[in-house]
């Protein structure tokens, strides 16, 4: 098992161990070297074998390593296949070496026989290091061709001249074996060039360090080549000396550098870094040394006229590859500069069209620099905040916590952490949310960043949302307490109409109780307003139009705006049909009327208006309204001429029992009232009012077809005569209000019975055996409660009839699966209630047909 470490530093693993490899090349280098030295001039055969067979193993160690870098499938498929062309071409070298051993005995090839071998060991050669060259495939791929061109030119000119001594391309030279030593001096050239390439682009997953070696290795077998070449065609070569340790040298290095990238752990990628830093100075060192020799044979009294054409040739050619250098760098560098120019500009653009408000500020807090939408944010234009201290933007009671917030940029707890703060001019101020960033530590920032948003809006909903949860709360709340509230109120009452009953008429007392009974309904009244804004009481909705309603209501309202206050009515011919329950309309009307009454102490005119309204896709909240809809709306305006309300108050215009009249005179529950029918009904009120300028208030209800209205559901049917005493059960655990209901259906000629529970109701029914004609229910009981109670009665007596009472029920969604039954809405008796009412309602439901089962 390999354990691999991150690829800054070289991984250490059993792969790393240098092994047997690197120690038997340099100990047969060593040998080979003396052997070189020592032994020449070879004279007979056994030396040239000797000799041969020495440089062997360095071959077969290249063909070797190169095969099994090649079948290693921890390296890229391309790469594999270079470095097994690489080591074909070194099997081919080997099976020259082992037949000039076998064949010649240590002599020359057969020239015919060297090319035959020569030409494919060339071209897997040149073909597999031509791979290793394009592995990495980027932008820089020319300057590295030809920067390796320049070395390898200057090299080739340094070493023809000190190492061979004259022109390697000499024509007065070519002879028989010629053309196979410029074959192999043209594919060491190629070589170097390729490795040297690949050295300078360093491909993923090819150590450095290798490429290095090969590069080297390469160098020494061509320089070589190269001396072998001119001591052939002079005449003065024999084996071993100095050219002999050269090519063993150059094929230990590349043994050595194939060793490195066997070595590699799996996986492993160098870090990148900038490699081609400093390359610039390549070309002129490798010009001003090749021109060391041009100048030396121009001086000399004697030259050979071919060798200086050489290098002036040689010279010229890296002159013309600078210059394609300098083109080629010339033109990254303005490619470079339009592709930052337009990251500049795509970066501009987008800071400037972002939403977000963007801040650079200093340390001790001045503004350096703001987008646009900073600018938008503080009112001004951004070059202005330019010098500014960033707390002179915020609201004054913001100014301290932003202080601190910015002090504390560094801190590793702020990294995430987000400021909510207002931003603006006294006048108008902005909600917004940002975080900050400290990039004093960058050269190209060196100060804060502040992002900043616009969460007015959020700020607005999240207020909307804590008033609704306001308006939860007390609409619980006061569902909670109003049935038990109801039916205290429905006590007094009953018990009031019993005494009165039992009263002449001209007896003082009786206005007394009347003045009781009245009080009650008034405080029946006000529970069913404080639930309205809530939770609005469910009535059976039908088609109505809103014109007759106001023109019924006309006489009314001018009675209450006394006083200077006129009324003006500017309604269409249309009647607007709209959906709504009995009595919601003027409810909405009169709240809405009184309000704008009471604006006008000093007089004035109250102005309603209706008017049909289209809403399309695309129409601008501000005409229409926030949050409405597209479609076909009808719109109910009351306007006033009165003292008009300051943004503060009519952000708290809508709260329950908030109110701007002296106390006493108001509960704060009217436009509360209004507003929960008008949501209930699917359609919007709003209000626009300035100090001084009056107020406004726009309703939008959903307007529907006229031919959809309905007639309304009549609970009973016309006085039915009921015969004999029939035997009514009333169920409610209020004592008080149960005790009155028996006594005034004893008064009317009926049988009664009481239970105080569900399940004493129950009990009770078994033990007469279910004989009754009439069960009269409270619809909220502890342990069972109306629902389940009637429903149980369906079952067990479908044809049973049921009068359901309540002073208050919750909706319940499953209520319209079911709209039979009893205590639904238009059949519902709600307390607290005349007793001439109920009475009559008993006696409707016992003569009417019975419901089908649930």
């Amino acid at each position: 098992m390999h354990s691999t470490l991150t690829s800054a530093d070289r991984p250490v693993t059993e792969r790393d161990a240098t092994g047997p490899i690197v120690p038997a090349a340099i100990v047969l280098m060593a040998a080979y070297a003396v052997w070189s030295a020592v032994a020449p001039p070879f004279e007979t055969r056994w030396e040239y074998l000797v000799d041969e067979i020495a440089i062997l193993p360095f071959r077969l160690g290249v063909a070797a390593l190169g095969l099994w870098l090649g079948h290693d499938d921890r390296t890229e498929a391309e790469a594999r296949s270079a470095w097994r062309w690489l080591g074909g071409a070194f099997v081919l070298s080997s099976l020259a070496n082992v037949l000039r051993v076998t064949g010649t005995g240590g002599a020359p090839l057969d020239p015919t026989i060297a090319i035959g071998i020569a030409l494919p060991q060339a071209s897997l050669m040149l073909g597999g290091l031509w791979q290793l060259a394009r592995l990495r495939k980027d932008r820089g791929r020319i300057a590295d061709w030809l920067d390796a061109g320049v070395i390898v030119i200057a090299g080739l000119l340094l070493a023809a001249h000190y190492a061979a001594g004259g022109n390697p391309f000499d024509s007065s030279l070519y002879g028989e074996r010629r053309w196979l030593f410029l074959l192999y001096l043209s594919a060491d050239l190629c070589a170097v060039l390729f490795v040297a390439t690949a050295w300078f682009r360093r491909p993923d997953g090819v150590a450095r360090h290798a490429l290095g070696l090969l590069t080297l290795g390469f160098a020494v077998i061509a320089i070589a080549d190269l001396g072998y070449d001119q001591e052939i065609q002079r005449g003065t070569w024999q084996n071993g000396g100095a050219l002999d340790a050269s090519v063993a040298a150059g094929m230990c290095l590349l043994v050595l550098g194939m060793d490195i990238q066997r070595r590699r752990a799996p996986h492993w990628t160098e870090p990148r870094t900038a490699i081609r830093q400093g390359r610039h100075i390549v070309a002129p060192i490798a010009i001003l040394a090749a021109t060391i020799p041009m100048l030396q044979l121009a001086w000399s009294a004697r030259h050979a006229t071919g060798h200086l054409t050489f290098h002036v040739t040689g010279v010229s050619v890296l002159l013309l590859l600078v210059l394609i250098r300098q083109h080629v760098a010339r033109e990254q560098t303005v490619q470079l500069a339009r592709e930052r120019m337009a990251a500049d500009a795509r970066f501009r653009s987008l800071v400037q069209r972002s939403s977000d408000a963007i801040l650079q500020v200093s340390t001790d807090h001045v503004i350096q620099w703001a987008s646009p939408s900073a600018g938008e944010l503080a009112g001004t234009i951004p070059a202005l905040l330019v010098g500014r201290r960033i707390g002179d933007l915020a609201h004054p009671e913001d100014r301290d916590r932003l202080s601190v917030f910015l002090a504390n940029a560094s801190e590793p707890f702020s990294r995430n952490a987000a400021l909510r703060w207002r931003i603006g001019r006294p006048d108008h101020w902005h909600d917004v949310e940002s975080v900050v960033t400290d990039l004093t530590a960058d050269p190209g920032v060196r100060s804060l960043v502040l992002n900043t948003r616009n969460v007015t809006e959020r700020v607005r909903l999240e207020q909307q949302l804590r008033q609704s949860q306001k308006l939860e709360a007390v609409g619980r709340l006061a569902g909670g307490i109003a049935h038990d509230f109801n039916n205290i109120l429905a006590a007094i009452m009953s018990h009031a109409q019993l005494l009165r009953d039992g009263l002449a008429a001209e007896d003082e007392r009786v206005a007394d109780l009347l003045e009781i009974e009245q009080t009650a309904q008034r405080g029946a009244v006000l529970t069913r307003r404080l639930l309205s804004f809530s939770r609005p009481e469910a009535g059976e909705l039908r088609a109505q139009q809103i014109t007759p309603v106001i023109r019924g209501m006309e006489p009314m309202l001018r009675r209450l705006l006394v006083g200077q206050v006129e009324l003006e009515l500017h309604l269409v011919a249309d009647g607007l049909w709209v959906r709504t329950a009995e009595g919601q309309i003027e409810q909405i009307l009169m709240n809405l009327t009184i309000n704008a009454r009471d604006a006008m102490p000093d007089g004035g005119a109250v102005r309603i208006s209706t008017r049909a309204l289209t809403i399309r896709p695309g129409d601008r909240a501000e005409s229409t309204g926030r949050g409405v809809l597209p479609g076909h709306w009808a719109e109910l305006v009351v306007r006033d001429e009165g003292t008009g309300m300051d943004a503060a108050t009519l952000d708290r215009l809508f709260e329950p029992f908030f109110t701007t009249k002296p106390s006493g005179l108001g509960t704060g529950l009217g436009l509360t009232t209004v507003r929960g029918i008008v949501r209930a009904l699917g359609g919007h009120v709003f209000a626009e009012s300035a100090p001084a300028a009056g107020t406004t208030m726009r309703v939008l209800l959903p307007l529907v077809p006229a031919e959809t209205e309905t007639a309304v559901a009549v609970s009973g049917s016309p006085a039915n005569v009921v015969v004999g005493k029939p035997v009514v059960l009333v169920v409610d655990d209020e004592l008080a209000l149960r005790r009155a209901m028996e006594r005034f259906l004893d008064r009317s000629g009926f049988t009664v019975l009481g239970a105080g529970s569900a399940q004493e109701a129950l009990r009770l029914l078994d033990a007469r055996e279910w004989r009754v004609d009439l069960v009269v229910t409270d619809m909220v009981m502890p342990r069972m409660g109306g629902r389940e109670f009637v429903r149980l009665l369906r079952v067990r007596r479908p044809e049973l009839p049921i009068l359901c009472v309540s002073g208050h029920m919750e909706a319940d969604p499953r209520d319209a699966d079911d709209p039979s039954a009893p205590w639904a809405p238009e059949r519902l008796l709600a307390k607290p209630f005349e007793f001439a009412e109920f009475v009559s309602r008993v006696r409707d439901t016992l003569a009417i047909t019975p419901a089908p089962p649930l």
